[in-house]
């Protein structure tokens, strides 16, 4: 069965579990409006309380990177450049799934170091790292808005087993997480720039075009490590060519 959004926003019906099917829509429908009205919040930077997470996150092989990059960046990186709008595309950083996103509490963040250190060391962090590696995870779905996000519609079960087991390190260490139940996605790119001559809803109705052939092609990516580190340190190591692009891009607006 296939599922008829508005405007024929089609998701594949098959295999989504509910929950994961009703995430996925609302977060279409909402990036969809917010293409179709122009009123995108476009990205500054991260939260402020992000360099108090710890995420755990697995990383694609060079062979799935590079499909992902030909199929879906590369497309969106022209679809943005057609419409006037200013993006920030998966090449700034380097693409990855987060599995779990431990966060700081205010008395955890007096001992940042030592924090880290307790869930890096916990064993439950080891074989979650482990039963990663090799995973493969089929992505079907393209959901629009300031982010974009590629998702998959069936969430392996490794993943669901580590976001299990990570639970209890965060209530070892008075945690708290940030919320990815139901959902397994990557970002492709995000929304830098909207001008009154853009056009983001012909940016939104590419995305759809693409969106429809990944339904009928779905991409299936392998894992090839995966990897625990504070945001801060994930910033600096992976992501710091975003986060130039964010500086020069307010200078330049």
């Amino acid at each position: 069965m296939k599922i008829d959004v508005g405007d024929s926003y089609i998701i594949n019906g098959n295999g989504y579990p509910k929950p994961v099917f009703d995430k996925y829509l609302d977060n279409i429908r909402k990036g969809r409006a917010q293409l179709g009205s122009g009123r995108i919040t476009t990205f500054t930077g991260f939260e402020s309380t992000h360099h108090d997470g710890i995420t755990l996150r697995a990383f694609f092989d060079q062979s799935s990177q590079n499909e992902i990059a030909e199929r879906i960046v590369k497309p969106i990186k022209q679809l943005a450049e057609e419409s006037n709008v200013e993006i920030y595309s998966s090449n700034l950083w380097t693409p990855h799934i987060s599995v779990a996103d431990l966060r700081m509490n205010s008395d955890t963040t007096q001992n940042r170091d030592g924090t880290f250190e307790n869930v890096a060391s916990d064993p439950e962090v080891d074989s979650s790292l482990e039963s990663l590696a090799d995973m493969s995870v089929t992505f079907d779905t393209l959901i629009p808005g300031s982010a974009i996000t590629l998702a998959a519609s069936s969430i392996p079960d490794q993943i669901i087993s580590v976001r299990e087991a990570i639970k209890s390190v965060i209530e070892r260490n008075e945690m708290k997480s940030k919320d990815f139940n139901n959902i397994t996605h990557t970002t492709v790119a995000r929304v830098a720039y909207v001008s009154p001559d853009s056009s983001t809803n012909v940016l939104g109705r590419g995305i759809h075009q693409l969106h429809i052939a990944l339904v009928r092609n779905p991409i299936i990516a392998k894992i090839g490590f995966a990897e625990l580190k504070t945001n801060e340190q994930f910033e600096k190591d992976n992501e710091w060519l975003l986060m130039a692009a964010v500086r020069a891009n307010k200078r330049s607006h």
